[in-house]
């Protein structure tokens, strides 16, 4: 611990700025997010992380959809009640932020409480913890959502691939190293829907030209996919020509997935493989 670079905090009415020797974290108070993230003057986000429960419905999510449309699942909002800095010595920063989520003229869908412990090193260590409300249906999914500079169009992971994998669809998927870009992860079903996520990750990277970038490590593993769209998009879009990719790299960190199953005209997910609000 003693060979670790030194960290300090500073806290405004607007920010708490986390700095170390090389590289500078901002948490933006009114928006209870990380508002900037610079390694060596390279800028690694453009927004987030936040928590996202959405995922732009499959053909086989075509009726329980209609009750994640009816619980607000597509439309939460966040608000904001405490950022602060929770703990701090020479060699970490630990920021807190608490914040609520819910639909505009419903009861609120979820209470969160993100820690970021931030070291010396560098290294940002993130804990979620998400109450959910009572009377929920069976979730899309349960993660965290952020947004990185377009440059970093280079994806590494180490898990289920090269092709996309879900809880119940992923034994064609074998562990491995694998490599491409994000626009390649990007499945054009005819129907714009959820697509591209890689199961079973043990680490993954995101990285520009000369291979600067961000690293991501699951404890032990976490479901990972990278586009140049937003579920929102692919929500919003009928038809493949309808999206237009972003100028930024959509990072998705999920903890779970709700199961594919068959029911556009067959059974639902077995029950293993349901996400249950509990």
């Amino acid at each position: 611990l003693r060979d670790m670079p030194t960290v300090s905090a500073e806290e405004s009415q607007a920010e708490i700025v986390v700095r170390g020797e090389d590289f500078r974290l901002a948490f933006d108070r009114y928006r209870g997010s990380i508002s900037a993230w610079e390694s060596q003057g390279l800028s690694l986000l453009t927004a987030g992380p936040r928590l996202n429960v959405w995922r732009a419905p499959t053909d086989n999510d075509v009726h329980v959809a209609r009750e994640w449309r009816r619980a607000g699942l597509d439309r939460l909002m966040h608000r904001v009640e405490r950022v602060a800095v929770a703990a701090a010595s020479s060699h970490a920063a630990q920021v807190e932020v608490d914040s609520v989520l819910a639909c505009y003229s419903l009861r609120p869908a979820f209470t969160c409480r993100y820690r970021y412990t931030i070291h010396g090193s560098g290294d940002l260590i993130i804990e979620t913890h998400v109450v959910p409300a009572e009377g929920l249906p069976n979730l899309p999914r349960l993660g965290l959502e952020m947004r990185l500079p377009r440059e970093f169009d280079r994806f590494t992971w180490y898990g289920r691939g090269p092709h996309e994998s879900y809880p119940d669809r992923k034994e064609s998927a074998r562990v491995g190293i694998y490599s491409g870009s994000v626009q390649d992860q990007y499945v054009p079903y005819i129907m714009p829907q959820e697509n591209g996520n890689k199961s079973d990750v043990r680490w993954a990277t995101l990285t520009d030209l000369r291979g600067m970038g961000l690293l991501v490590v699951g404890m032990p593993v976490i479901s990972v996919s990278a586009h140049h769209y937003t579920p929102e998009d692919f929500t919003r879009a009928q038809h493949t020509f309808e999206l237009t990719p972003r100028d930024e790299t959509i990072l998705h960190l999920d903890h779970a997935h709700h199961g594919l199953g068959s029911n556009s005209c067959g059974p639902g997910p077995l029950e293993q493989y349901l996400l249950k609000p509990v």
